[in-house]
């Protein structure tokens, strides 16, 4: 049996490797496609206003959601769309573009939360990372104690958005069929732990 550089010659099996590496290049480099007919709703509107894009989420009920992101401008605004969607789309962007966070509504059930941050060149001998972790720990202790639900910290998603200037975690406890009735039960549930 001949082999296909053999039969074609190198020359020719090279160039069309090189061809081919280059279509595998172009195809990986495509957005991958939704499906618009089995998939979810299309919507996608930004709006100016947080409170106008928060009334049309309502009013859509099928699965839409509001999601803030700061324009090329710097100017903060407001997007309504499905969270897969959302995400579809956010992922194809360059991490430094991935800028966004979900808007919860009021009085809408919600998981627990936290966003810790502090400036750097204040707090230059403080170790950010030892500090979440026992702040974790403290966390994990009191839904234990009040709530009697166990958590480990691997059930924590623990976002790192520290740049050089300001230390910056944003935490978000995965609790197992467990979420907090609303914003407000959230902050009473802080205000509690920091008596």
């Amino acid at each position: 049996t001949l082999n296909v550089s053999t039969f074609y010659g190198v020359q020719a099996y090279d160039k069309k490797r090189e061809v081919k590496d280059k279509h595998n290049v172009v195809i990986k480099t495509l957005p991958r496609r939704l499906n618009h007919l089995f998939g979810p709703t299309q919507i996608w509107k930004v709006f100016n206003k947080q409170c106008d894009a928060l009334e049309f989420a309502r009013t859509k009920r099928n699965g839409v959601m509001t999601f803030a992101f700061q324009q090329s401008d710097g100017v903060r605004a407001f997007l309504v769309a499905h969270p897969q969607v959302f995400w579809f789309y956010d992922v194809q962007k360059k991490t430094p573009q991935r800028c966004s966070y979900e808007i919860i509504p009021e009085s809408t059930a919600c998981k627990l939360y936290f966003d810790l941050e502090f400036d750097k060149q204040s707090n230059q001998n403080k170790d950010g990372a030892y500090i979440v972790d026992i702040f974790i720990s403290v966390i994990i202790h009191f839904l234990s104690v009040l709530f009697n639900i166990k958590v480990t910290k691997e059930q924590v998603l623990n976002l790192d958005s520290t740049t050089e200037y300001k230390f910056s975690r944003h935490l978000i406890f995965q609790l197992n069929s467990h979420v907090f009735c609303d914003n407000k039960s959230v902050g009473e549930f802080v205000h509690f732990i920091c008596q």
